[in-house]
């Protein structure tokens, strides 16, 4: 295997484990019991910009597909590398926020804002810090 996706649990949460599912070497999700909601965390290795469109629409096609399987009133939480640059263009404030290390988006990132715009979620992991201490990772959370 070339890929992987996992999660690391601590044993105090292992019985509020509901379930676990292995999508594919790319994607997999884990559903938890929370105190007011159940949560939904799933995990993303989104294709490298060197890969085709084909396979990156593939991908995103799976992970709205697990979305969508999401019931509405609990929280989802997708978290990973997705392999993107969100940059800092106006038209991409509305799901990212203004504050990113990268001035332009790649494709990749490209992707991930219409994703997010589609299925609306924000993209985290852009705060207002010193360039120094932005990390590349993204990870998205619905919106409120």
């Amino acid at each position: 295997m070339q890929y992987g996706t996992g999660f690391i649990i601590s044993r105090k949460i292992k019985e509020s484990i509901l379930e676990w599912e292995s999508v594919n070497n790319r994607l997999c999700r884990i559903r938890s019991r929370g105190k007011f909601k159940n949560l939904t965390i799933i995990s993303a290795y989104a294709p490298t910009e060197d890969k085709g469109e084909e396979e990156k629409v593939d991908f995103y096609s799976k992970l709205k597909r697990i979305c969508g399987r999401v019931p509405k009133y609990e929280m989802a939480i997708i978290m990973g590398d997705f392999n993107a640059k969100v940059g800092r263009e106006e038209c991409r404030h509305k799901v990212s926020g203004k504050y990113s290390i990268h001035k332009h988006s790649n494709e990749n990132g490209s992707f991930l804002v219409q994703f997010a715009i589609r299925n609306n979620f924000y993209i985290k992991n852009t705060f207002p810090h010193k360039t120094i201490h932005r990390a590349p990772g993204r990870f998205l959370v619905p919106q409120k």
